[in-house]
């Protein structure tokens, strides 16, 4: 599970970024080597007792959202690893539209997915859907104040709901609040503005994210990319 949790924060720096666990070259021992504080941060997180995992209730709902994940990250795999790549980019593009189409209109007709109804792996996979839905910020803000309304019926974990509530707020062009979104520029990783930089860091810990520095650690070993977190 360390290893998802790992993939699913650097999920969303990026428009284009993939999970960490799609990617067949995910060497989780070169990372911590590469990453010590990363190391640190998630022994601590592993050690810390969540809650007890649910059975989904509606198997057909929780399938249909893994498979619709596991394209979306299968894409971004390739993608990742030419990030210049116009075909894969048109790929996941038509990819992320038709799960918007899709996602969209099984919520018209149910509702977002509860935990109880799809396990914490289909929680996960919509929240990803979502993050990915940038065509749509309305849908990707109704999504967030849904969460944040009712967090026991939904289980979308804190890290989860800054990551959210960064894609929603760079969407609106207002500064991100968790410092999770990067921009592709001149082939580097730049940090994307952020309100209150000063306190940046108490508020990263207080939704269950690691420091700037081994954030942007992680992103420059995964991505092999330079990394910048003073915005331009």
């Amino acid at each position: 599970m360390r290893q998802l949790r790992l993939g699913v924060i650097l999920s969303a720096a990026l428009a284009w970024a993939p999970l960490a666990t799609a990617r067949a070259d995910f060497d989780e021992a070169a990372l911590f080597k590469a990453c010590p504080g990363v190391a640190a941060f998630y022994a601590k997180q592993s050690a810390e007792k969540g809650p007890a995992p649910v059975v989904a209730t509606d198997k057909a709902r929780q399938a249909a959202l893994l498979e619709r994940v596991a394209e979306d990250q299968a894409l971004r795999d390739e993608l990742v690893r030419d990030m210049s790549n116009a075909e894969a980019i048109s790929k996941v593009k038509e990819v992320d539209a038709r799960n918007l189409a899709w996602l969209k209109a099984d919520v018209e007709r149910r509702g977002f997915p509860a935990r109880a109804e799809v396990g914490d792996d289909g929680i996960r996979a919509a929240w990803l859907l979502i993050q990915h839905a940038d065509t749509d910020r309305a849908f990707q803000k109704k999504a967030l104040e849904a969460f944040l309304a009712e967090p026991e019926r939904y289980g979308v974990r804190k890290d989860d709901i800054a990551l959210l509530t960064d894609r929603t707020l760079v969407g609106e062009g207002k500064l991100q609040r968790y410092g999770s979104q990067f921009d592709d520029k001149d082939g580097r990783l730049v940090l994307q503005p952020v309100e209150a930089p000063e306190s940046l860091e108490s508020r990263r810990a207080a939704m269950g994210l690691p420091s700037m520095a081994d954030y942007a650690c992680m992103m420059q070993t995964m991505y092999r990319r330079e990394v910048e977190l003073t915005p331009r």
